[in-house]
């Protein structure tokens, strides 16, 4: 008696998410004309500017300590910048040509900063002080063999470099000494990306290649030519910016083209990504504006009116810092994030759905004494198809990659 009670309730549990999702499905069809017609709400007065850069502020990062800020410039310095005061707490000089690419690691110790006289450069990440026996101590690139990528993978053990003279390039941050061969490609390596688990390296040398560091495979190419790449934080996409002004979101599963490219509106290609904490949120930055996204409608939620060359978010993803692209203004600047925008992990939010389900859940708990385990069975079922039904299969565009 008690395990039909169980069986009766777990089938209207379903039953009840099936029928509400039927519901929530056509509603958003109906409504769906008028969310396209939605406008963006347009910001152009910052909530902060960090003033003190001489020329243009090509990237930002943001150390995880939630309280300060690096940025690399044109004028050939890095500055460290407390976030809530807005104050500048160090000046680094050192470079002898533009500071074109930044990385710090995911520990905070350590900050690379390489430059368009093919110099990369180690500083201590607390006190902004050159680390001994670093990188350019093994190697001076050329002129004609300039750095435009760093990134460090999450363990921090790794240092990957991308330049001018056509190669990947993985560095022992111990030793700073080259691990193993160079990898080659057709073009410059304008983005090297570790994914968050590192397990992938993405490659932007006008194509985006996906590479294995640790075996130096080539698991997949990308039939797109990328300005730009980033992983969802979540690490189940890969997101891309096209040199036409669009973006693509690619599946590491299959490594197909997540239904079709959306147009940004952005007048110029874009400069900069930048994807939330919470994977839900992404930033597109150009010389005309900043433009903020939602991942899972694509809908484009604010405008800020100021150049980009260069964002991230913060770590708790309630703003948007941006290095501007003119040179008349050299700042960077702060923005709010849409509060109409809903920030997972800024408070719980369920749909109408998940709120039924929680009241029968608990309900059967007691009554018919179902587990917890039922429930978090149940839970991951409704979450599974709701991810079916925003992103069905047939709207993956295949023929878009080849494998290695």
């Amino acid at each position: 008696m008690w395990l039909h009670s169980k069986k009766n309730t777990v089938h209207a549990l379903l039953q009840l998410n099936h029928d509400q999702s039927l519901q929530s499905t056509s509603t958003d069809s109906t409504t769906s004309a008028s969310s396209k017609m939605s406008e963006p709400n347009i910001t152009t007065i910052p909530l902060q500017e960090f003033k003190g850069h001489e020329e243009r502020v090509g990237v930002v990062a943001v150390f995880p300590d939630k309280q300060r800020m690096v940025t690399a410039s044109h004028d050939r310095t890095l500055r460290i910048w407390d976030l809530k005061k807005g104050i500048m707490l160090k000046k680094i000089e050192g470079h002898g040509g533009y500071v074109s690419a930044m990385a710090v690691s995911r520990d905070g110790q350590l900050i690379a900063s390489g430059d368009l006289i093919g110099v990369v450069t180690i500083w201590h990440g607390e006190t902004g002080e050159r680390l001994t026996g670093n990188i350019e101590n093994y190697v001076r690139y050329t002129d004609y063999n300039r750095i435009l990528s760093l990134d460090f993978s999450p363990d921090g053990k790794v240092l990957a470099t991308g330049s001018t003279d056509k190669s990947l390039k993985l560095w022992c941050t111990k030793t700073w000494k080259l691990l193993g061969n160079s990898i080659h490609f057709d073009d410059h390596v304008s983005h090297v990306r570790y994914s968050p688990s590192g397990e992938l390296l993405a490659i932007a040398a006008a194509k985006v290649e996906i590479y294995s560091p640790s075996t130096r495979e080539c698991i997949a190419k990308l039939e797109t030519y990328a300005t730009y790449i980033a992983w969802t934080p979540d690490g189940t996409r890969l997101i891309s910016a096209s040199i036409n002004g669009n973006i693509l979101e690619w599946d590491i599963l299959t490594w197909q083209r997540i239904s079709n490219p959306w147009t940004t509106g952005h007048t110029d290609y874009i400069r900069a990504l930048a994807i939330d904490p919470n994977s839900t949120l992404i930033a597109s930055g150009a010389s005309d504006h900043i433009r903020l996204w939602q991942l899972s409608d694509r809908k484009n939620v604010a405008i800020f009116q100021q150049s980009s060359a260069s964002l991230t978010f913060s770590l708790d993803g309630k703003h948007i810092l941006s290095g501007s692209y003119y040179t008349d203004n050299n700042s960077v600047t702060k923005w709010a994030v849409d509060p109409k925008v809903p920030l997972q992990g800024e408070g719980a939010s369920y749909g109408i759905d998940e709120a039924i389900l929680f009241s029968l859940a608990f309900f059967s708990l007691f009554i018919f004494g179902n587990s917890l385990v039922d429930f978090l069975h149940l839970r991951h079922l409704i979450s599974r198809k709701r991810a079916l039904l925003k992103d069905p299969p047939e709207n993956k565009v295949k023929n878009d990659v080849s494998w290695c």
